[in-house]
């Protein structure tokens, strides 16, 4: 399993239920049969009978919207479900799917309304859907996350309709969930790649070569008046017909602080983000970067006080921490006390 994917939201479901005392309606096709049925009007104007023929029509139309009533699925027939396919980063594009499910016996037109917050999208997402009998449908809409931290989504709402097109009932899931807005994961990941060729070169200069020693193989050289009986490589010397010698390194690896001031500064914006938000990706970037290396990382976040303190460590846990925490760092109104 991958990094992202142990960040990714967890799927939510729920049954659907009335959304109001009255959950009910008349469709739009219920309101062209009536104006449909005002062609009698004029003929009543010359015998007066035909407003009996108007009223039967009325009527008509009227049962029509029972019938078709009776045969939509109730709300308890509808099921709704919300699923991520990626974790949700600050400025990065992502998908949801809203899976509905009916368990009725005839197929469902819908329209679904998810309750997204202003900072994941900034419209409401309206969706229509088709869904058949027994059967469950899916559709997907995009979302862009503006802000880092927790974020609260709302229940789904859905009107849905028979093949008729007549009734329509409303019903909402109770879908709602807090999902954790991360750091730009992707501009990290793409950061990285450049960090790493320098970070190579600043590797070469710390690894201590010391013959004899250490437990990590680097090579294999010919053997040297003073190498240790137990170093040499009786493999490779008998394939070369001399002796040959296993060099070993020891890498001293550095611990390093990452130290984000989230203070009143750090709240001009640049390129739509705040100098925190840029501040807390490259934190991340390094962080990956280092962490790679086999260094020890650590975290400072702070403003007026301390708002995330990390002791260093190494390893991908750790790393997931590390991300976890920088998504919880947020501006303060006032300058960051840096003694």
């Amino acid at each position: 399993m991958t990094r992202s994917e142990t960040l990714i939201p967890h799927p939510v479901s729920a049954k659907a239920e009335k959304r109001k005392r009255i959950a009910i309606a008349f469709a739009a096709r219920f309101f062209l049969l009536i104006v449909v049925g005002l062609a009698w009007l004029g003929a009543a104007f010359h015998d007066p009978r035909f407003y009996y023929a108007l009223a039967a029509w009325d009527l008509l139309a009227l049962i029509a919207w029972c019938i078709d009533l009776a045969t939509l699925p109730s709300a308890k027939q509808i099921s709704l479900a919300r699923r991520w396919t990626d974790a949700a980063a600050l400025s990065v594009p992502g998908t949801i799917t809203l899976v509905l499910e009916n368990s009725g016996r005839i197929p469902v037109y819908a329209k679904i309304v998810d309750n997204v917050p202003a900072c994941l999208r900034s419209e409401a997402p309206e969706l229509d859907v088709k869904c058949a009998a027994h059967s469950e449908a899916s559709v997907e809409y995009k979302i862009v996350p503006r802000q880092r931290g927790d974020v609260e989504l709302g229940g789904t709402y859905v009107r849905y309709q028979g093949p008729l097109r007549i009734a329509e009932r409303w019903a909402l899931a109770h879908t709602e969930q807090k999902i954790c807005v991360y750091p730009n994961l992707e501009e990290a990941r793409q950061h990285s790649v450049y960090l790493i060729r320098s970070r190579q070169i600043e590797m070469e200069k710390r690894h201590s070569r010391i013959r004899g020693s250490g437990s990590e193989f680097e090579s294999l050289r010919e053997y040297r008046k003073g190498d240790e009986v137990r170093d040499v490589c009786w493999t490779a010397s008998a394939r070369r017909g001399k002796l040959v010698t296993r060099v070993y390194q020891i890498e001293r690896s550095q611990t390093i602080w990452l130290v984000v001031d989230a203070g009143r500064l750090m709240r001009a914006r640049v390129a739509g983000l705040s100098k925190l938000d840029l501040a807390v990706n490259a934190a991340l970037s390094l962080s990956e970067v280092a962490l790679g290396t086999g260094d020890r990382v650590g975290l400072l976040a702070y403003g007026r006080s301390i708002q995330k303190r990390m002791l260093p460590h190494r390893g991908s846990a750790h790393l997931r921490q590390l991300i976890q925490q920088l998504a919880y760092v947020r501006n303060e109104g006032l300058e960051g006390d840096h003694l």
